[in-house]
């Protein structure tokens, strides 16, 4: 596919790509520990997750350009348009040039799964087993009948999650074999084949020391 003026750029900065990829293992790690009954594992997990979601939100505001939900937040209507115009074959341009960061359609799909990961998390953070025995963080704070509750809404979102992340994946699969655009290299080192001008500029480790501090905090907080 040819693109005019366009070279390898920094189009993802290191704490998005980061927290991509950990989100990615810890969400194994609390599949895992879940389907074998591994409760201090799936606990652990489940606090790092959170952590990385309280991060990812902060960064959506005061991150890099393809960072910010400013940035790539579109309406539903765009999305659609997007899809008319962008993917359905007949309708798609290969000499259009890439833009950085996410594209309408993949704005809603972050949005989507950045929710109900932490509708899983606020659920688990409540949620007691059937003997009563075991729970949340925050299960001493709801009956019973409460955290029962939670517990069920907590698998049943975890199916919709699931979905959520087939769907995820199978359009980056439909990229890279129908459209020919690799979008996986982009999120580990950084760079992708746009211009000069759609570049990110440099990290502000001074805000990413003080988010990081901040979600830590938070999780501390309530693992406590």
């Amino acid at each position: 596919m040819s693109q005019n003026n366009t070279s390898l750029q920094p189009v993802w900065d290191i704490p998005v790509r980061l927290g991509h990829w950990l989100m990615v293992l810890l969400f194994a790690v609390c599949w895992w520990s879940g389907e074998n009954h591994e409760m201090t594992w799936h606990r652990y997990a489940g606090y790092g997750l959170f952590g990385l979601v309280l991060f990812r939100l902060y960064w959506g505001v005061v991150g890099t350009r393809t960072a910010r939900f400013s940035n790539f937040v579109s309406s539903p209507k765009a999305a659609l348009t997007y899809a008319r115009n962008h993917i359905f074959k007949s309708n798609y341009d290969e000499n259009r040039p890439n833009k950085a960061g996410h594209n309408p359609l993949g704005a809603w799909s972050v949005i989507a799964l950045l929710g109900f990961i932490l509708l899983q998390i606020g659920l688990g953070l409540f949620a007691v087993d059937v003997d009563g025995f075991d729970g949340g963080p925050l299960s001493d704070f709801v009956s019973y009948d409460t955290g029962r509750l939670c517990a069920e809404i907590h698998e049943i979102s975890f199916s919709i999650l699931m979905t959520l992340i087939v769907v995820h994946i199978a359009a980056i699969a439909y990229y890279k074999l129908v459209r020919k655009q690799n979008l996986v290299p982009a999120m580990i080192h950084g760079k992708a084949n746009i211009s000069q001008s759609e570049a990110i500029k440099a990290t502000p480790w001074l805000r990413v020391l003080i988010g990081a501090a901040v979600a830590a905090l938070i999780v501390w907080i309530i693992a406590k």
